[in-house]
């Protein structure tokens, strides 16, 4: 069994300039401990329009549903559970699944291993999947096969990769990697593939355009006219 997890939280989750839907933010902005888990319905509330120089990316509409919604459905049929990591917007988030702000002892806006340490401390499955809020739109065999990559060996991260470039965020990782994580950000690391490899992660390919990214309004508009046949 896994745990989902969604990458929503922190400074680069906000798209600047961003004409599109947004949630109605109505949290104060102030993050509660790691060890607080917001549970709500995923049925969610009416998407409000707002406009402004930097907008929450994992909140923008696409097709009808807000990014996170998408990343969570993508996640939902094979997981156990859906935590959403994220330090901003924390109602907003709370209507699509559980919220957790980075742990306070790593600091403020530690990059996205920051989340994915604090959520390890969570998590109750041997592994956990994790996808990017702004690719919305990933293979629909992601899970299964960076689970084929780590079966049966000693790897304990597999990330995808494709013509495109490596898409280190789209990864599984075992949960008794969490301790390692932690040393290795209070040391001052950030980086994310300098992390994998040292813990020997293996990489899967993927054939096409599957792990479109969504940085700007243009990428919104064009991820919508994509062919949403793997989604």
């Amino acid at each position: 069994m896994l745990t989902g997890l969604v990458l929503a939280g922190g400074q680069g989750r906000r798209m600047q300039g961003a004409a599109g839907s947004l949630t109605d933010a109505s949290s104060s902005g102030v993050a509660p401990g790691p060890e607080t888990l917001v549970q709500a319905s995923r049925t969610g509330t009416p998407i409000s329009r707002v406009q402004g120089p930097a907008q929450e990316k994992g909140l923008l509409q696409l097709r009808g549903l807000a990014l996170v919604e998408h990343a969570r459905r993508r996640l939902a049929p094979q997981v156990g559970q859906v935590l959403i990591s994220a330090n901003t917007h924390l109602d907003a988030y709370a209507e699509y699944g559980f919220v957790i702000p980075d742990d306070q002892i790593l600091g403020d806006y530690s990059g996205p291993l920051a989340g994915i340490a604090s959520a390890l401390r969570h998590v109750a499955t041997p592994w956990l999947m994790v996808l990017p809020v702004d690719v919305p739109l990933p293979p629909a065999d992601l899970i299964a096969r960076l689970c084929e990559a780590v079966s049966g060996s000693d790897a304990q991260i597999a990330y995808a990769r494709s013509e495109n470039g490596v898409h280190p965020l789209c990864m599984l990782l075992h949960v008794s990697l969490k301790q390692g994580l932690y040393d290795f950000l209070l040391a001052g690391e950030r980086k994310v593939q300098f992390w994998q490899r040292q813990n020997h992660a293996v990489t899967v390919h993927f054939e096409g355009a599957a792990f479109f990214n969504i940085n700007t309004q243009q990428d919104l508009l064009r991820a919508g006219q994509l062919d949403c046949g793997s989604a």
